[in-house]
């Protein structure tokens, strides 16, 4: 197996950032939007690079194929930035935040996130597996024009506060975006109309986003100390430790970080965008998915590796979660 490379780049609103990037990456870019793998695998681009309002809004449409092992590691700047990730790649892919690694893609509830471009963070992509993912790079000033943010309560006032913390925000892509995404995935990166249709579909997620943030989603919990977020962190590290054995309770995890119960909930709520016992069960039947992929496994054999004390149960919370019948 060849070892995982590691390629270092950064973000802006400008295509200038891919230059270096291309450089390390062997890569080729034509019209300093579209980027052309150098595996010579496919003659189409990997990726392109749109400004979508100058100075305000682009977006970063990756379609392709990875072949060899590689991280892309995003370092952090000062620039005034929110990336909005949408991820719809057919298998499961890991966004690493704060050295926790989310799994996003088709098969995972966490295909949507919004991530302060002053935070690091490293994608991986499955290798021979379709990689398509979107990434918006809004100005958080004209997001905030866009926002009721007036007579609000502090959620939506602090993420705009430069004195406040850095913020990252993971859930599910809404119906609404996904069928947007759907429909765009659909069309060929190099075609002749697809800057049009890509920039209408950026114009759609937008007014979308504007929705969400305005929704009642964000008006339930406020941004939280850093140390508190670094605390929640670390319990999800400590919880996703060990995906063999059961959920071991909010209530204990809650202890362990040293937080009541309702604060631990809230700010939890608000870092991962649901609840830790929705989460472990999700990421258990994720790497059950991966077992019974194998070939090796039979569903009791899963349920037994995992401790399920009910196979019937597991087989139907597999089946109804992940939508595969075994």
């Amino acid at each position: 197996m060849k070892n995982q490379e590691e390629f270092k780049h950064v973000f802006s609103l400008t295509p200038e950032w891919q230059e270096l990037f291309v450089q390390e990456l062997g890569a080729k870019l034509v019209e300093n939007k579209y980027l052309y793998m150098p595996d010579g695998t496919s003659y189409n681009p990997a990726s392109l690079t749109l400004q979508i309002i100058p100075d305000v809004m682009s977006v970063i449409l990756i379609d392709t194929i990875v072949t060899n092992p590689a991280k892309l590691t995003r370092m952090p700047t000062d620039d005034d930035l929110w990336i909005i990730y949408y991820d719809l790649s057919n298998k499961m892919n890991t966004h690493v935040i704060n050295g926790i690694a989310h799994k996003i893609g088709m098969d995972s509830n966490l295909g949507f996130g919004i991530v302060d471009c002053n935070i690091k963070s490293s994608y991986i992509a499955r290798m021979n597996e379709s990689f398509y993912s979107l990434r918006l790079l809004i100005k958080k000033d004209f997001l905030k024009q866009l926002l009721n943010i007036k007579d609000r309560e502090s959620t939506l006032t602090d993420l705009f506060d430069e004195n406040k913390n850095s913020m990252f925000y993971y859930s599910y892509i809404n119906s609404q975006s996904k069928i947007v995404l759907s429909a765009l995935k659909e069309r060929k990166l190099d075609s002749a109309s697809y800057e049009f249709f890509l920039t209408a579909a950026c114009y759609r997620l937008l007014t979308y986003l504007v929705d969400r943030l305005n929704s009642k989603e964000f008006d339930r919990v406020s941004l939280v100390k850093n140390e508190d977020i670094e605390t929640i962190i670390q319990s999800q590290e400590f919880l996703l430790s060990d995906l063999t054995k059961p959920f071991i309770g909010i209530r204990e995890l809650a202890e362990r970080s040293n937080m009541s119960l309702s604060k631990y909930k809230a700010i939890y709520k608000h870092v991962y965008g649901t609840t830790p016992a929705k989460f472990y069960r999700n990421e258990r039947l994720n790497l059950a998915k991966e077992l019974l992929n194998e070939g090796i496994y039979s569903v009791n054999d899963v349920a037994e590796l995992l401790h399920y004390e009910n196979p019937a149960y597991f087989r139907k919370m597999y089946e109804t979660l992940l939508k595969i019948k075994k």
